[in-house]
């Protein structure tokens, strides 16, 4: 189905809800940069580390950067969203914890486009082809419309602004802050979701998987890259 005939903020036509939460604070591991915008993982060694979005999962081997180092562009993303939501508060949300997705995309990606940042809507349609997960290590059908804005970061790949990525963790669940904004690559989804594998979820209510999805094949199936990058589409 055509993404632009679905009513915006609502995921009913794939039959599925577009909702979730927010998120506690750890007091057993470092937070993350910004309660509101999501900053570069950290690497076992306390370097940073960026990936490419190839390979399966929309994952490659990562590459080692200096400690504190983040593209130059990513960088000027993340400031630039701090500053919308900071300064836009008049203007409506920026960020919804209960899904809204269609509408937050389609309000990000013009503001983004006339701040000088190469975006466009991008949505995760289970109705292009179905969609999988890995589920205590099985194969399992999975999957939800959804839509966010991606930035064409050269030879970095993609960034993905997610202003409604807190639907897809258990607030109940969380150990550690979730951002209420993900701005990174892909290898930077699955370090997010990798830190709460307890809390992920698809369904808002009563997901039959909650906390047993494999964290790289569920941010493939959130951003629809590697085995589900049939399920992207991109709006222009």
């Amino acid at each position: 189905m055509d993404p632009a005939a679905r009513p915006l903020g609502s995921n009913r036509a794939s039959g599925m809800s577009d909702n979730e939460g927010m998120s506690k604070v750890s007091t057993t591991r470092p937070p993350l940069p910004s309660p509101r915008i999501q900053g570069l993982p950290r690497a076992q060694d306390g370097a940073p580390t960026a990936r490419s979005p190839a390979a399966a999962d929309g994952m490659d081997a990562p590459v080692s950067v200096k400690p504190g180092a983040v593209p130059e562009q990513l960088s000027r993303l993340r400031a630039a969203i701090q500053h919308v939501v900071s300064t836009g508060a008049a203007e409506g949300p920026w960020t919804d914890p209960e899904g809204m997705c269609l509408d937050l995309a389609a309000k990000w990606q013009p503001r983004l486009a006339a701040m000088g940042f190469p975006a466009r809507i991008a949505t995760t349609d289970p109705a292009l082809g179905g969609g999988s997960a890995q589920v205590d290590g099985q194969e399992t059908f999975a999957g939800k419309f959804h839509a966010y804005v991606v930035v064409d970061g050269g030879p970095h790949g993609e960034w993905v602004v997610d202003p409604s990525v807190r639907q897809f963790l258990e607030p109940a669940l969380t150990r550690g802050p979730v951002p209420e904004i993900f701005v990174g690559s892909h290898a930077e989804a699955v370090a997010l979701f990798a830190q709460e594998p307890q809390a992920l979820r698809v369904e808002l209510h009563e997901d039959k998987h909650l906390g047993r999805y494999e964290p790289s094949s569920f941010a493939s199936l959130v951003y629809a890259t590697g085995r589900n990058a049939a399920l992207r589409m991109t709006l222009e």
